[in-house]
């Protein structure tokens, strides 16, 4: 069997890759994020959905999060969705009220062809997960994030200059 190979342009560099490659690759970017899905809390699947009404890069840390101080439980919430690969900062690598939100190309690309569902099917969130209550700012649900399953010290931030 002869698999054809398609040329991928990434910008500085071209990629060949055959088709069955490229599905590992996007499996494994899947795979991924539906493990860390369920283990997001119901404020912050309504986080993500919040950046997700909006173009990448268009809304800011303090327009999604008014109260946001770093190391508060927003931070902690903006971190857990970039550690589970929905987001990044758009600037400069950390999180600040005006750094603008960019969501992940892959993200995009499986929110706008599968759906949310094929990253939060309702069997898989927790029991506070697709609330229609938004927490008051300083008020948290308790997380349910289990630390053991992440270190989010791994995922070291930028110093702004």
């Amino acid at each position: 069997m002869n698999l054809t190979e398609i040329d991928i342009d990434l910008g500085s560099v071209t990629i060949t890759c055959t088709g069955p490659e490229i599905g590992r690759v996007f499996g494994g970017l899947l795979r991924e994020m539906r493990r860390m899905a369920p283990r997001l809390r119901g404020d912050e699947v309504d986080a993500l959905r919040e950046v997700m009404r909006h173009e990448s890069g268009t809304l800011t840390v303090g327009e999604l999060f008014p109260e946001f101080e770093r190391e508060s439980e927003y931070h902690m919430t903006l971190r857990r969705l970039r550690a589970a690969q929905f987001i990044r900062p758009g600037r400069t690598g950390r999180w600040e009220a005006d750094e603008p939100i960019e969501v992940k190309p892959f993200t995009q690309l499986v929110w706008d062809r599968l759906g949310e569902g094929s990253l939060f099917p309702r069997g898989d969130l927790d029991e506070n997960a697709l609330s229609d209550e938004t927490p008051t700012p300083g008020e948290h649900p308790p997380a349910t994030w289990d630390d053991n399953v992440l270190d989010l010290g791994d995922f070291v931030e930028e110093k702004r200059p």
